[in-house]
């Protein structure tokens, strides 16, 4: 599996370096940590949209209700495919902590 064989990560955008040396069952588990970013992700924006809908949102037309109900996918979908905010990458380092590929593991410069 190459870097883009992961379709959620943007062309050009390369997994950590423990992840691309660690073999196909690590580059599985990052690419599931990522799908669990993305969600969690997701969640935290569809609340955070919720939260800044304005008290007179009856007036508000249908297609700027379609649009601001896209917003959280869009959001959540340019911060994966950005590689994310690290969380996927913490869940790798504690997952692989005993591996010689993890950040800091022994016989590495932290």
């Amino acid at each position: 599996m190459t870097d883009a064989a992961l379709p959620i990560l943007a062309p050009g955008v390369q997994l950590p370096a423990a992840v691309r040396d660690g073999g196909e069952q690590r580059k599985n588990d990052y690419r599931a940590a990522l799908s669990f970013e993305r969600n969690l992700l997701l969640e935290m924006t569809k609340q955070l949209a919720k939260t800044a809908q304005s008290s007179d949102d009856e007036d508000t037309s249908a297609a700027t209700k379609a649009y601001r109900d896209q917003l959280p996918t869009i959001l959540a979908d340019s911060l994966i495919g950005a590689g994310g905010i690290g969380i996927a990458a913490s869940l790798d380092a504690a997952t692989h902590a005993d591996t010689d590929t993890a950040p800091g593991a022994k016989g590495q410069a932290s």
